[in-house]
Protein backbone atom coordinates (compact mmCIF):
# COMPACT_ATOMS: atom_id res chain seq x y z
CA UNK A 1 0.00 0.00 0.00
CA UNK A 2 1.54 3.13 -1.11
CA UNK A 3 1.71 6.39 1.40
CA UNK A 4 -1.19 8.00 -0.25
CA UNK A 5 -3.62 4.92 -0.16
CA UNK A 6 -2.19 4.58 3.48
CA UNK A 7 -3.45 7.75 4.53
CA UNK A 8 -6.77 7.63 2.56
CA UNK A 9 -7.60 4.32 4.16
CA UNK A 10 -6.40 5.26 8.19
CA UNK A 11 -8.14 8.90 7.95
CA UNK A 12 -11.62 6.59 7.22
CA UNK A 13 -10.71 4.98 10.30
CA UNK A 14 -10.16 8.68 12.85
CA UNK A 15 -12.98 10.48 13.85
CA UNK A 16 -11.68 14.45 12.60
CA UNK A 17 -12.38 16.89 15.01
CA UNK A 18 -11.32 20.65 15.25
CA UNK A 19 -8.01 21.63 15.74
CA UNK A 20 -6.71 21.81 19.53
CA UNK A 21 -4.45 24.10 20.82
CA UNK A 22 -2.83 23.36 24.23
CA UNK A 23 -0.89 24.50 26.90
CA UNK A 24 1.08 21.54 27.34
CA UNK A 25 -1.08 19.68 29.78
CA UNK A 26 -4.12 16.81 30.14
CA UNK A 27 -5.92 16.33 33.16
CA UNK A 28 -8.31 13.25 32.73
CA UNK A 29 -11.49 13.75 35.41
CA UNK A 30 -12.74 10.74 33.67
CA UNK A 31 -10.19 8.51 35.44
CA UNK A 32 -11.31 9.78 39.13
CA UNK A 33 -9.74 12.04 41.45
CA UNK A 34 -7.56 11.17 44.81
CA UNK A 35 -7.13 13.17 47.99
CA UNK A 36 -3.73 15.35 48.50
CA UNK A 37 -3.02 12.61 51.43
CA UNK A 38 -4.00 9.45 50.30
CA UNK A 39 -1.71 6.54 49.16
CA UNK A 40 -2.47 7.12 45.67
CA UNK A 41 -1.49 10.66 45.73
CA UNK A 42 1.69 9.87 47.89
CA UNK A 43 2.63 7.12 45.42
CA UNK A 44 2.49 9.79 42.55
CA UNK A 45 4.80 12.30 44.87
CA UNK A 46 7.27 9.80 45.56
CA UNK A 47 7.63 8.57 41.90
CA UNK A 48 7.84 12.55 40.65
CA UNK A 49 10.36 12.64 43.35
CA UNK A 50 13.06 10.94 41.14
CA UNK A 51 11.48 10.94 37.96
CA UNK A 52 13.89 13.64 36.18
CA UNK A 53 17.56 11.98 37.58
CA UNK A 54 15.69 8.44 36.69
CA UNK A 55 15.18 9.40 33.05
CA UNK A 56 18.67 10.92 32.92
CA UNK A 57 20.40 8.45 34.10
CA UNK A 58 18.81 5.89 31.31
CA UNK A 59 19.21 7.92 28.48
CA UNK A 60 16.30 9.73 28.04
CA UNK A 61 13.03 7.27 28.30
CA UNK A 62 12.15 5.69 32.00
CA UNK A 63 8.87 3.99 33.55
CA UNK A 64 8.02 2.97 36.44
CA UNK A 65 5.55 1.88 39.06
CA UNK A 66 4.52 2.23 42.18
CA UNK A 67 2.35 0.33 45.44
CA UNK A 68 0.10 -1.86 45.25
CA UNK A 69 -3.54 -1.76 43.38
CA UNK A 70 -6.16 0.10 43.78
CA UNK A 71 -3.15 3.06 44.60
CA UNK A 72 -1.13 2.16 42.09
CA UNK A 73 0.92 4.51 39.77
CA UNK A 74 2.39 3.68 36.47
CA UNK A 75 4.30 6.37 35.22
CA UNK A 76 6.48 7.17 32.18
CA UNK A 77 9.11 10.41 30.91
CA UNK A 78 10.54 10.88 27.72
CA UNK A 79 12.81 13.86 26.31
CA UNK A 80 12.89 14.00 22.70
CA UNK A 81 15.62 12.18 21.11
CA UNK A 82 17.48 15.35 19.92
CA UNK A 83 17.10 17.10 23.41
CA UNK A 84 18.94 14.21 24.82
CA UNK A 85 21.63 13.65 23.20
CA UNK A 86 22.81 17.23 23.09
CA UNK A 87 22.14 17.97 26.97
CA UNK A 88 21.28 16.09 29.64
CA UNK A 89 20.36 18.58 31.83
CA UNK A 90 17.91 20.08 29.36
CA UNK A 91 16.13 17.07 29.75
CA UNK A 92 16.14 16.71 33.41
CA UNK A 93 14.69 20.36 33.57
CA UNK A 94 12.25 19.79 30.90
CA UNK A 95 11.28 16.36 32.90
CA UNK A 96 10.68 18.63 36.23
CA UNK A 97 8.85 21.53 34.35
CA UNK A 98 6.60 18.93 33.07
CA UNK A 99 5.78 17.61 36.44
CA UNK A 100 5.62 20.85 38.36
CA UNK A 101 2.58 21.65 35.61
CA UNK A 102 0.50 18.37 35.85
CA UNK A 103 0.90 18.80 39.88
CA UNK A 104 -0.54 22.83 39.42
CA UNK A 105 -2.59 22.09 36.90
CA UNK A 106 -3.76 18.84 37.56
CA UNK A 107 -3.53 18.29 41.22
CA UNK A 108 -5.68 15.55 41.98
CA UNK A 109 -6.43 13.57 38.60
CA UNK A 110 -5.16 9.97 38.46
CA UNK A 111 -4.19 9.95 34.62
CA UNK A 112 -2.55 13.32 33.44
CA UNK A 113 -0.40 14.31 30.68
CA UNK A 114 2.32 16.89 30.10
CA UNK A 115 3.80 17.36 26.59
CA UNK A 116 5.64 20.72 27.66
CA UNK A 117 5.26 23.73 25.38
CA UNK A 118 3.04 23.01 22.65
CA UNK A 119 4.71 22.41 19.61
CA UNK A 120 8.01 22.52 21.05
CA UNK A 121 8.18 19.07 21.73
CA UNK A 122 10.98 19.13 24.39
CA UNK A 123 9.47 16.21 26.28
CA UNK A 124 6.28 13.93 27.94
CA UNK A 125 5.15 12.73 31.17
CA UNK A 126 2.56 10.82 31.90
CA UNK A 127 1.49 8.89 34.66
CA UNK A 128 -2.28 6.63 35.13
CA UNK A 129 -3.58 4.37 37.82
CA UNK A 130 -3.59 1.74 34.65
CA UNK A 131 -0.61 0.36 33.18
CA UNK A 132 0.12 2.13 30.31
CA UNK A 133 3.23 0.51 29.35
CA UNK A 134 3.99 -1.05 26.24
CA UNK A 135 0.33 0.17 25.30
CA UNK A 136 -0.40 2.64 22.30
CA UNK A 137 -2.42 5.76 23.19
CA UNK A 138 -3.66 7.82 20.90
CA UNK A 139 -5.77 9.87 22.73
CA UNK A 140 -5.80 12.75 24.01
CA UNK A 141 -4.28 14.57 20.93
CA UNK A 142 -3.22 17.87 19.76
CA UNK A 143 -2.67 19.85 16.42
CA UNK A 144 -1.24 22.93 15.31
CA UNK A 145 0.33 24.56 12.50
CA UNK A 146 1.73 27.76 11.10
CA UNK A 147 -0.84 30.57 9.49
CA UNK A 148 1.32 30.71 6.50
CA UNK A 149 0.51 28.90 3.59
CA UNK A 150 2.92 26.65 1.19
CA UNK A 151 4.45 28.95 -1.01
CA UNK A 152 5.99 26.83 -4.26
CA UNK A 153 5.54 27.10 -8.09
CA UNK A 154 5.06 23.10 -8.30
CA UNK A 155 2.55 21.79 -5.60
CA UNK A 156 2.60 18.24 -6.90
CA UNK A 157 6.42 18.09 -6.65
CA UNK A 158 6.14 19.58 -3.48
CA UNK A 159 3.86 17.21 -1.79
CA UNK A 160 5.63 14.07 -3.57
CA UNK A 161 8.78 15.64 -1.76
CA UNK A 162 7.28 15.78 1.33
CA UNK A 163 5.14 12.50 1.17
CA UNK A 164 8.57 11.08 0.36
CA UNK A 165 10.34 12.28 3.23
CA UNK A 166 7.64 11.46 5.98
CA UNK A 167 7.75 7.98 5.34
CA UNK A 168 11.07 7.62 5.19
CA UNK A 169 10.92 9.44 8.81
CA UNK A 170 8.62 6.94 9.98
CA UNK A 171 10.51 4.16 8.59
CA UNK A 172 13.95 5.32 10.66
CA UNK A 173 11.42 5.96 13.49
CA UNK A 174 9.74 3.04 13.92
CA UNK A 175 13.20 0.68 13.09
CA UNK A 176 14.78 2.31 16.70
CA UNK A 177 15.37 0.63 19.70
CA UNK A 178 13.97 -0.56 23.09
CA UNK A 179 15.51 2.71 24.43
CA UNK A 180 15.36 4.99 21.70
CA UNK A 181 12.57 5.62 18.57
CA UNK A 182 13.55 8.91 17.44
CA UNK A 183 14.15 10.19 14.11
CA UNK A 184 14.77 13.54 12.04
CA UNK A 185 15.38 13.86 8.15
CA UNK A 186 15.47 16.97 5.81
CA UNK A 187 14.49 16.84 2.15
CA UNK A 188 15.26 19.36 -0.53
CA UNK A 189 12.49 21.30 -2.54
CA UNK A 190 14.27 23.46 -4.32
CA UNK A 191 17.95 25.44 -3.86
CA UNK A 192 16.49 27.47 -1.53
CA UNK A 193 13.92 25.26 0.44
CA UNK A 194 14.32 22.29 2.29
CA UNK A 195 11.71 20.41 4.32
CA UNK A 196 12.89 19.64 7.78
CA UNK A 197 11.18 16.75 9.83
CA UNK A 198 10.92 14.90 13.37
CA UNK A 199 8.95 12.11 14.73
CA UNK A 200 9.48 9.89 18.04
CA UNK A 201 7.69 7.30 19.40
CA UNK A 202 7.97 6.29 23.08
CA UNK A 203 10.30 3.26 22.96
CA UNK A 204 8.12 0.67 24.43
CA UNK A 205 6.23 0.22 21.61
CA UNK A 206 7.01 -2.36 18.85
CA UNK A 207 8.04 -1.46 15.44
CA UNK A 208 4.35 -2.01 13.73
CA UNK A 209 2.49 -0.48 16.46
CA UNK A 210 4.95 2.81 16.46
CA UNK A 211 4.58 2.73 12.67
CA UNK A 212 0.93 2.68 13.35
CA UNK A 213 1.05 5.72 15.91
CA UNK A 214 3.06 7.96 13.51
CA UNK A 215 0.67 7.03 10.25
CA UNK A 216 -2.57 7.64 12.19
CA UNK A 217 -0.93 11.25 12.94
CA UNK A 218 0.40 11.89 9.30
CA UNK A 219 -3.26 11.22 8.36
CA UNK A 220 -5.11 13.74 10.67
CA UNK A 221 -2.28 16.54 9.62
CA UNK A 222 -3.53 15.95 6.21
CA UNK A 223 -7.30 15.99 6.97
CA UNK A 224 -7.18 18.93 8.78
CA UNK A 225 -4.19 21.16 7.82
CA UNK A 226 -2.92 20.26 4.47
CA UNK A 227 -1.66 23.64 2.53
CA UNK A 228 0.01 24.72 5.62
CA UNK A 229 3.51 25.87 6.23
CA UNK A 230 4.67 22.74 8.91
CA UNK A 231 2.81 21.56 11.96
CA UNK A 232 2.98 19.17 14.42
CA UNK A 233 0.73 16.56 15.88
CA UNK A 234 0.89 15.16 19.61
CA UNK A 235 -0.41 12.12 21.12
CA UNK A 236 0.68 10.39 24.26
CA UNK A 237 2.21 7.25 22.74
CA UNK A 238 4.47 9.21 19.65
CA UNK A 239 4.22 12.83 18.15
CA UNK A 240 5.78 14.57 14.50
CA UNK A 241 6.34 18.30 13.99
CA UNK A 242 7.88 19.51 10.62
CA UNK A 243 8.66 22.73 9.20
CA UNK A 244 10.46 24.78 6.30
CA UNK A 245 13.24 25.59 8.70
CA UNK A 246 15.36 23.87 10.90
CA UNK A 247 13.66 23.41 14.58
CA UNK A 248 15.69 20.56 16.48
CA UNK A 249 18.92 20.30 17.24
CA UNK A 250 21.13 20.29 13.95
CA UNK A 251 24.41 17.90 14.87
CA UNK A 252 22.13 14.85 14.60
CA UNK A 253 20.45 15.65 11.29
CA UNK A 254 20.38 13.81 8.27
CA UNK A 255 21.87 14.46 5.14
CA UNK A 256 19.39 16.04 3.16
CA UNK A 257 17.90 13.70 0.76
Amino acid sequence: MNFTNMLLFLSLMLVISRIRFTNGQECYDSSGNFTANSTYGRNRDLIFSSLASDVKANGGFYKASIGQDPDKVYAIALCRGDVNSSSESDCASCINSGIQDIMSKCPNQKLALSWGSAGLLPCVVRYASSPIFGRMELDPFSAGYNTGDIRSNNLTKFDEIWEGLMVRVVTKTSHGSSKLKFGTGEANVTLFQKIYALMQCTPDLSQQVCEYCLYQSLSYFQSCCYGNQGGYVLRPSCFLRWDLYPFYRLPIAETPL
